[in-house]
């Protein structure tokens, strides 16, 4: 779902360039082991950081057509899985909130690239 995520069409600043839209945004964690952001267009690559004051924050890079990716430390157990569909991207993993980057009451930030056709 995306509840908690700022609107693409609202809250999110859009630069063409080229061939591929620039769009961030934030949204709350809220404990699921499942998680979706959904644009305007279809994105190709997708980087999350969890707002936080830490000197070593977390951060996930999500790219089209990889099946996977680690949001935090080497393990394998870290690792999420990831879906493509049209202008959305889900990853998800199964009980750890902290590697799903959507811990309860958590902001993160997000950055993506989109297609532009």
């Amino acid at each position: 779902s995306t509840q908690g995520v700022s609107s693409a069409a609202s809250d999110v600043y859009k630069r063409q360039g080229g061939n591929c839209f620039i769009t961030h945004g934030t949204y709350m964690g809220n404990n699921q082991l499942s998680k979706t952001l959904t644009f305007s267009k279809p994105p190709v690559l997708v980087i999350i950081r969890e707002l936080t004051n830490s000197s070593s924050p977390y951060h996930m890079i999500l790219i089209r057509g990889c099946t996977n990716a680690n949001g935090y430390g080497s393990s394998s157990s870290a690792a999420v899985g990831v879906a493509w569909n049209g202008n959305s991207v889900n990853w998800q993993h199964s009980g750890d909130e902290r590697a799903e980057f959507n811990k309860t009451d958590h902001a993160y930030y997000y950055a993506a690239l989109l297609m532009a056709e």
